[in-house]
């Protein structure tokens, strides 16, 4: 185990094969992967941060429930000056936390169904990711209608006979 410590210069291949670092937060001493990497004008161009990720996350909550009106007036600046890069930002969030998935492989799956629903092959750029919700697997890209109807499928599947019954019926 090589451990990090803090000197004025590095040898490239001595700073890259430290093992572990300690965190003067927490005061443990963690394997280096730990730590995250920032952006240095040394001769690397990067470095570990000072602090281990868990520090720094807590840190960082720390901060924003200690300053919450400063932090939401930055917030509010931000997407105000940047609307896309928060749209952006949004949308990237809202499929990782509902499909698991990232913008660039809901694009892939448009592609790859040629904008096409899936089940009834109406062409349309407003299709919806179609998801397992007990697993949430994410299955296909379905119109709104389809997946509408499979949601109700999934739900009254013991009655799909008496349905077809009572459609043939009358």
């Amino acid at each position: 185990m090589k451990i990090f410590v803090k000197k004025n210069y590095y040898e490239p291949n001595e700073y890259e094969s430290y093992t572990h670092k300690k965190c003067p937060r927490c005061e443990e001493v963690k394997p280096i992967d730990n730590f995250g990497k920032t952006k240095t004008n040394g001769v690397l161009g990067w470095g570990w941060r000072s602090k281990c990720k868990e520090c720094d996350r807590q840190m960082c909550r720390d901060y924003a429930i200690n300053n919450r009106e400063k932090r939401n007036k930055r917030l509010r600046d931000y997407r105000k000056k940047h609307p896309e890069k928060a749209k952006d930002y949004d949308l990237r969030g809202r499929l990782k936390k509902e499909y698991g998935i990232t913008p660039e492989q809901r694009d892939e799956m448009f592609k790859l169904q040629n904008n096409k629903c899936y089940i009834c092959g109406k062409k349309t750029d407003k299709l919806v990711i179609d998801h397992d919700h007990k697993t949430g697997k994410v299955r296909k890209l379905l119109c709104h209608g389809c997946n509408t109807m499979l949601g109700k499928f999934e739900i009254y599947r013991d009655r799909v006979e008496v349905f077809k019954k009572y459609l043939d019926e009358h």
